[in-house]
């Protein structure tokens, strides 16, 4: 099984930045829908441990199934796949996805 961890976290000031630059103009962007090529199951864990919620997707795992996980930074990227790592002895792999990564990584 493949999990990817990614850091999806925009901080809400950062459009203000762009704002104060004349000549730029921000507006806000809504995605109303999405398709996809692959069905797409969406499990929200505010408050609860990710590791949980990894595992017990692993369980019920399908072959060749894939997890993408969301987290709040990209410390937690990393602290998340190691811990996957160790907690899963390598049946669970874990790639860190983050902002400037080289297409090598």
């Amino acid at each position: 099984m493949k999990l990817i961890s990614s850091s999806a976290m925009l901080d809400s000031s950062v459009p203000d930045l762009y704002r104060n630059i004349p000549g730029c103009t921000v507006s806000v962007f809504s995605l109303t829908s999405i398709s996809t090529r692959f069905p797409i199951s969406v499990n929200r864990v505010a408050g609860e441990n990710i590791l949980d919620l990894v595992q017990q997707l692993y369980s019920k795992r399908v072959r060749n199934e894939q997890i993408l996980c969301f987290v709040g930074s990209v410390q937690e990227v990393h602290e998340n796949c190691a811990l996957i790592k160790s907690i899963n002895k390598g049946a669970i792999i874990a790639y860190p996805l983050v902002q400037s990564q080289s297409a090598i990584d």
